[in-house]
């Protein structure tokens, strides 16, 4: 049964990322399409630059699609969730959502939540990162998406603070 599911996980993952890349592909000609028609308008996007902070919705939005692919593609290899690809994505996302808010529009107690989960993201990150030299023997500012490796061994799996799936992979 465990190899059954086993195959159905990474199934299932590969056609996430199928998705996904498609709709990274679609996302980026969006952007490229958008910012083209933005340019082609120039005084309008100099007057009122709520197109240009559109057109970096966009952007972000097709960032937070690759970092999931880097979630998906992770879990793939690893058999594990990397937490702290998971909290770079999600404070990413939210950076898109603070670049395309209407700051007039939004109100005080929504803009301080939005200031506690910034900074409580950006707080897990700090503690993910240096607690991960002490777990894979890298350094603090060593990328948390690349495992820590000794030269002549083969990088080790299962570390980085993730959630397994599975059982001892």
């Amino acid at each position: 049964m465990e190899k059954l599911t086993d195959i159905f996980e990474r199934v299932a993952v590969a056609a996430l990322m199928l998705m996904l890349m498609v709709t990274i592909l679609f996302g980026t000609v969006a952007v490229a399409w958008s910012l083209m028609g933005d340019l082609a308008g120039i005084r309008e996007v100099l007057s009122e630059p709520k197109a240009l902070f559109d057109v970096l919705g966009l952007f972000v939005a097709v960032l937070v699609g690759i970092e999931l692919l880097k979630i998906l593609r992770h879990f793939l290899a690893a058999h594990e969730v990397d937490t702290a690809l998971v909290v770079q994505t999600a404070l990413i996302a939210l950076c898109n959502k603070i670049i395309t808010m209407n700051v007039v529009a939004t109100s005080w107690t929504t803009l301080i939540a939005l200031a506690a989960l910034t900074f409580a993201l950006a707080a897990a990150i700090f503690a993910l990162r240096r607690s991960r030299p002490a777990r894979e023997g890298g350094s603090a500012g060593a990328d948390p998406a690349t495992p820590a490796s000794v030269p002549g061994q083969q990088p080790r799996r299962g570390t980085g603070g993730g959630i397994r799936s599975g059982r001892g992979r």
